[in-house]
């Protein structure tokens, strides 16, 4: 127990830093059985993640992979959701939906977290119908959308730049000043916006 308990805290040690580090923290948990102990949920989550954040996601795929075919261990909502992380951060949210897919027909169920960063990965991707259809489908298990949620919703509106999504963000503001109590500086109702009339960064 010792042994696997150090052996976790250098995965975990390893994997904070970039993608020299979490090579090394391979490495480390390719020699954990000739160390006489056997890599549990949290080390293969701990490298997930660890891949997913230097944008290794398909390594970190291929793990999970490992983790369901071994027989003392099954992956959790952790490690699923780090998968999709990684995908979303890629804007690949065909393979993050898969990943969402294979985890209910696994039998855990998606946390607030996993919709969170779904209804994210949408709106930066300009899919607001797939947002908010995460967010229906967050409601329908008894999830209570948080700021998180809000501010992902209206962060995806406004990136879309079309003609009245400013409203639909505006309709979105005044669910989170309802629901959470959320004061904004100034809750009028916009005008419609032509797509020409949106700011774009330059």
């Amino acid at each position: 127990m010792h042994n696997l308990i150090l052996r976790n805290q250098l995965v975990l040690d390893s994997s904070s830093q970039r993608i020299g580090k979490v090579n090394k923290a391979f490495e480390i948990f390719c020699n954990m059985e000739s160390f006489g102990c056997s890599p549990d949920v949290v080390t293969y989550n701990t490298l997930i993640n660890g891949f997913c954040r230097v944008n290794e996601v398909d390594r970190g795929h291929w793990l999970l992979k490992e983790v369901k075919l071994r027989d003392e261990i099954s992956p959790n909502a952790v490690t699923y959701t780090s998968v999709i992380l990684g995908y979303c951060k890629l804007g690949k949210m065909e393979e993050a939906s898969c990943i969402r897919d294979e985890m209910s027909n696994s039998g855990i169920q998606p946390t607030a977290v996993t919709f969170n960063i779904l209804i994210d990965g949408f709106g930066k991707v300009g899919d607001m119908i797939s947002a908010e259809s995460m967010r229906e489908r967050m409601l329908s298990l008894g999830y209570v959308p948080d700021v998180v949620t809000f501010t992902s919703l209206i962060d995806g509106y406004f990136r879309n730049g079309q003609a009245g999504m400013p409203n639909e963000a505006f309709c979105i503001m005044q669910l989170a000043s309802e629901d959470l109590n959320l004061a904004f500086p100034s809750l009028k109702k916009p005008m419609p916006l032509a797509s020409t009339d949106i700011p774009v960064a330059p």
